[in-house]
């Protein structure tokens, strides 16, 4: 089966995480995912870190806090996938981890 999957990361203050997150969730085997990365609000480093990341699979939102869900449902309202892989910023995924889901 083949299909486009929206990887959906809602961010909060997590600079120590979202490094090895985005990583994990750029190398992944199946090459047909868009990242989308949704910053509620953070108030440390997280955003800088992000904008670090130049790659064209990702597309990067800030909002104001609200939430999780809020973030999450910003997320999903931007993604242009057949599936939709919600990730938490502290989250790491296997090389294959996509691949086997799909």
């Amino acid at each position: 089966m083949d299909g486009k999957v929206s990887i959906i990361i809602p961010v909060y203050n997590a600079e120590i995480y979202i490094g090895e997150t985005l990583t994990s969730a750029i190398n992944q085997s199946y090459p047909h995912c868009e990242i989308i990365i949704v910053d509620d609000g953070s108030t440390d480093n997280s955003a800088e870190i992000i904008s670090a990341f130049n790659h064209p699979n990702i597309k990067f939102y800030k909002q104001k806090n609200a939430g999780q869900c809020a973030a999450s449902n910003f997320g999903l309202t931007r993604a242009s996938g057949d599936f939709i892989k919600f990730l938490d910023a502290d989250d790491v995924l296997s090389p294959d981890h996509i691949e086997n889901q799909v």
